[in-house]
């Protein structure tokens, strides 16, 4: 068996790519939460997983009960549903990584039913289950290590096991057909990547949103960085109307303590909230972050659009309203003031607010 992704020949093989994009206390949490899952719970989960990914499938259905045949959760790609192209999902929840004394009789059960024309070979067979799978496991690294293990227990380990109250016994047409058959198809999925895929459905923030780590803290480079150009020069805009004097460089403040205190502020504020930018947009599902950074133009908006004695009055009425406000989703209990007051800057370095009338 292989893991999901990539497809490496053999059996249950780790993987060799991780959820990249999942932080480590994100994947944690979320791990720690599906281990404490009833074994419904967990096809229920794979059921929720498969169904958001809407482009993979175009429908899943959950059998998990007595008489599945060695089907948990099925996906199909076409109307011809288990004689097309199918994909079946074994959910194996337990206490410790899957050995393969319980993969052995499932995937026995499949190609006896298969073997007497129930259903169509899947394209797939994966295994999923929330602690993985064991070194035991994982080293039947081949279809044909697979294949001669799954021979050699059969009579003695699966027989009695596909059909209650029948001994099928690994012999005759269904001996040459195990020997034919195409033990490629058995993967499993490691549970980072099905957590990765997850994040991306509607389903995650109803059930992991509370689980989103903190954000970093921002690093404030020493130098002005090109990013951020725009932002810096209308501020410098506001400090010239304010003192009557104009400046062309962020080091012309030098002679402006209170000035440059204030500049040095607003530069915390605004890589703090690339930070959070950066972090979140790879922990949250698309569009999320861009959530945010709207409900801080729809609260300030209508400030900068009222007449202002100066630009640095309408800056600092707008930092006031984003520090204050309660902005919604799953990113409200990670922004702090100083985030949404860098937002403001956010907003500025694309124009989208301007703080000194031309």
């Amino acid at each position: 068996m292989v893991n999901a992704r990539p497809r490496l020949p053999g059996l249950l093989a780790y993987a060799t790519e991780t959820a990249q994009r999942m932080s480590a206390a994100t994947l944690a949490a979320a791990i720690k939460a599906i281990r404490l899952y009833t074994s419904t719970e967990w096809e229920l989960f794979v059921e929720e997983w498969l169904r958001g990914l809407k482009k993979r499938y175009g429908d899943v259905k959950r059998l998990g009960a007595s008489g599945d045949l060695g089907r948990d959760v099925v996906a199909f790609t076409d109307e011809k549903r288990l004689e097309g192209i199918w994909d079946n999902y074994q959910c194996k929840h337990y206490e410790r990584p899957l050995p393969p004394s319980i993969v052995g009789p499932e995937i026995a059960k499949l190609i006896y039913f298969v073997f007497l024309g129930r259903f169509k070979a899947p394209r797939h067979m994966y295994f999923v289950a929330p602690r993985d799978v064991s070194t035991e496991l994982s080293d039947l690294n081949s279809p044909a290590r697979l294949r001669s293990y799954i021979e050699q227990h059969w009579n003695k380990s699966y027989a009695n096991s596909i059909v209650e109250g029948r001994s099928i016994k690994l012999s005759g047409p269904l001996t040459e057909y195990v020997a034919d058959f195409n033990f490629s198809i058995f993967s499993y999925y490691q549970t980072s990547e099905m957590l990765d895929d997850h994040r991306t459905t509607a389903h995650w923030v109803e059930r992991f949103g509370g689980l989103l780590p903190p954000p970093p803290a921002a690093t404030i480079p020493i130098e002005i960085q090109l990013i951020e150009s725009v932002y810096l020069n209308q501020l410098l805009a506001v400090y010239g109307e304010k003192v009557g004097y104009k400046f062309n460089t962020c080091s012309d403040l030098s002679g402006y303590l209170a000035l440059a205190d204030d500049l040095k502020q607003q530069r915390e504020r605004f890589f703090q909230a690339e930070a959070f930018d950066h972090h979140y947009r790879d922990e949250t599902p698309p569009g999320t972050v861009e959530e945010f950074v709207e409900d801080i133009f729809d609260a300030i908006d209508p400030i900068v659009k009222l007449p202002h004695p100066n630009g640095y009055d309408r800056l600092n009425r707008c930092l006031a309203q984003a520090a204050s406000m309660n902005t919604g989703g799953i990113l409200a209990s990670h922004a702090r003031p100083r985030t949404k007051q860098g937002v403001c800057h956010q907003l500025a370095n694309v124009r989208r607010v301007i703080w000194v009338s031309s």
